[in-house]
């Protein structure tokens, strides 16, 4: 499975496990997911859940070196002028 659901007490943790991916969307990621939203919310002892707060801090630092890199521009300008871009691998 691409997400895993952890219980202690009244709590969940819903994890995302695509690290080789770094938790990009696909179609059994989606499904996965929705099955694990399903289910703690079908879950009467489930009283709360953890945001997975780290993995989301860790996506947000990537995205934000990825942001930051002359081939990201490159493609943001390319989209937005309508042309190919020239990537150069920086």
């Amino acid at each position: 499975m691409t997400v895993s659901i952890y219980r202690s007490g009244g709590v969940a943790k819903v994890e995302l496990n695509r690290p080789e991916r770094m938790n990009a969307w696909n179609t059994q990621f989606g499904v996965d997911l929705l099955a694990a939203v399903r289910a703690v919310a079908a879950d009467n002892e489930i009283r709360a859940y953890d945001r997975m707060d780290d993995q989301l801090e860790f996506e947000a630092r990537i995205q934000q070196e990825m942001a930051a890199s002359g081939d990201f521009a490159e493609g943001v300008a390319a989209f937005t002028q309508k042309r190919r871009p020239r990537f150069t691998g920086s």
